[in-house]
């Protein structure tokens, strides 16, 4: 048996691609010290946790449908289980301490204006 190194989906012998989320299997074991370390097995597995990682999890899902076929709710399912596994962290958070900041700093403005207006009358 060839279990998918995206969903865990144990595939029968001879398999080539996941009866469950339709990922590339890979014909070789991972190395046991590839698996140890949570490297990636394969080039896709690479280019999937490097898109997680700069990204985000869209591209991420994006290129794991060019490369496998598979509709869109499997690949969300495969990537976001290749990370939960793996460990890796989407990048997709990038930013949003800026937008919370700056909305922040409007509310301010807003208030200290209100409040400036209501004075002077």
């Amino acid at each position: 048996m060839t279990t998918c190194q995206f969903c865990d989906h144990r595939n029968p012998p001879g398999q080539h691609h996941c009866e469950k989320c339709g990922a590339e299997l890979s014909l070789e074991p991972a190395a046991p010290e590839a698996a140890a370390d949570g490297e990636p097995s394969t080039g896709l597995d690479a280019e999937i946790k490097r898109l997680l990682q700069q990204q985000g999890k869209i591209a991420a899902i994006k290129r794991y449908r060019e490369a496998t076929g598979v509709g869109l709710a499997e690949a969300k399912y495969a990537v976001e289980q290749f990370a939960e596994r793996t460990g890796v962290a989407s990048g997709s958070g990038k930013g949003c301490t800026t937008v919370l900041a700056v909305m922040l700093a409007t509310i301010g403005c807003a208030v200290a204006c209100w409040n400036a207006a209501a004075r002077t009358l």
